[in-house]
């Protein structure tokens, strides 16, 4: 592979980038998987122009539900740049970071590959979700996110990187659990790497790609699995069983995904009449470190 110098915003980067003055911002997805981060920031209005995925199956559900994107069969690593675009996001594979893998060696390449590739199309934000341990190694500041405060019937624990204004959260009384997601009571112990509770009466552990890996069989189908990441009810995923799962445990949750499009919408017309938001020129030099 060929090590590609990566070139981090100086401070004051991106106020001085000309930004058009309109809610709808167009998005570029990296490792755009079956396509929950689109998702989201489709549900906030914005437009979805690419989406870059290696996985076929997972691209072929992105397309089918984001037909008016451009959609590249691709590894990231053998893309040169990007078209310009308002808004970068992606969700870098996180098993080599990730405290369910015996094996994970810390290896953050996609990672800065993701930022090499947004860097090219100038956005005016970029965020990248992976597990939290990718927050200390990466050169960038983050913020730690709880699907469960955004509505989602799950607790998922995420690390989201990079140039955002800060999304707002539900409050902590607005959780949704299992039973409110699928309507069914459970008490289950299930051992998905760490051992795990299922009581219907909460949020639901974290959604996993690979549960049989982890010594458990699936205790939910597929509608309810894409109902605990809080995907549309119409949402369609292409492949086998296990393809499908694995696509929706790799997935950014919507609701989530959502909150940042809408903030990044709020900012971006609060630009545009000259009214800076709030810890944005702050926000610009978050490049410099980590503090997840």
């Amino acid at each position: 592979m060929v090590h590609r110098q990566l070139t981090l915003p100086v401070p004051g980067w991106p106020i001085g980038i000309a930004r058009p003055v309109r809610s709808r911002l167009q998005v570029i997805d990296l490792f755009c998987g079956a396509g929950g981060f689109s998702e989201g920031f489709r549900q906030a209005g914005h437009e979805i122009i690419l989406a870059v995925d290696k996985d076929e199956d997972a691209l072929a559900s992105h397309e089918t539900n984001h037909p008016q994107a451009e959609h590249w069969l691709e590894d990231v690593r053998n893309v040169a740049e990007l078209p310009r675009a308002d808004v970068v996001i992606g969700s870098p594979p996180c098993v080599q970071l990730s405290r369910g893998n015996p094996r994970r060696n810390l290896d953050v390449t996609l990672c800065l590959e993701f930022l090499r590739l947004a860097l090219t199309s100038k956005p005016s934000f970029f965020v990248m979700e992976n597990v939290p341990d990718a927050g200390v190694i990466l050169p960038i500041k983050g913020v730690i996110v709880d699907s469960a405060d955004f509505g989602v019937p799950q607790r998922r624990i995420r690390w989201f990187g990079g140039l955002y204004p800060p999304p707002w959260r539900a409050r902590s009384s607005l959780r949704r659990s299992i039973h409110d997601a699928i309507g069914r009571t459970m008490n289950l112990r299930l051992g998905n790497g760490f051992e795990q509770r299922i009581d219907s009466s909460k949020p639901a552990p974290t959604v996993v790609a690979h549960w049989a890996k982890r010594g458990s069989a699936v205790p939910f189908d597929i509608d309810e699995l894409k109902a605990l990441m809080g995907f549309p009810i119409g949402y369609q995923f292409y492949g086998s069983k296990t393809s499908q799962i694995r696509q929706i445990g790799n997935a950014v949750p919507p609701p989530v995904a959502k909150a940042f499009g809408l903030s990044m919408t709020s900012t971006n017309l609060a630009r545009s009449t000259g009214n800076i938001y709030p810890g944005d020129r702050e926000r610009t030099s978050q490049i410099a470190g980590s503090d997840s």
